[in-house]
């Protein structure tokens, strides 16, 4: 029997790369999309002007997670929302909200937490996921 495996964020990125058209690198973020709404949101926040970050630009000073994570990016992804422009957090002191976002970094896989610094960033998530990418694979998000 088998089982569909849920790909941690990275895991998907990191599959994505090794393929070798568009085409498939847009099917295959199609596909993971069922799975896990994070890897989409993620390509979003990203790629889209509209999603600005409430976060200070550049390099981030926390604690890589050694050993086992506590968590996951599939988890914690939901905490976006504090960090952006008209999320939860807006209303949130600056110091607390940063706070927040070192604790989900800390608290992750240390390649999701180099993902999340990209994304932050408005820098393309992993190496093979443009723009033209993430528009093709999610046309409903009206990224321009």
């Amino acid at each position: 029997m088998a089982y569909n495996t849920v790909l941690e964020v990275h895991e998907v990125f990191e599959k994505t790369l090794k393929m070798k058209t568009q085409k498939e690198k847009v099917e295959f973020l199609r596909s993971q999309d069922k799975n896990s709404l994070a890897v989409r949101d993620i390509c979003q926040a990203a790629h889209d002007d509209r999603v600005q970050f409430l976060l200070p630009k550049g390099p981030v000073p926390y604690t890589v997670c050694d050993g086992s994570p506590p968590s996951t990016l599939l988890r914690k992804h939901k905490d976006l929302t504090y960090f952006v422009k008209k999320g939860m957090g807006e209303k949130m002191p600056a110091y607390k909200r940063e706070g927040i976002f070192i604790a989900m970094l800390e608290s992750i896989h240390p390649k999701d937490a180099e993902i999340m610094v990209n994304v932050i960033n408005k820098k393309t998530p992993a190496k093979g996921i443009n723009k033209t990418i993430v528009q093709k694979a999610w046309p409903e998000l009206g990224i321009k």
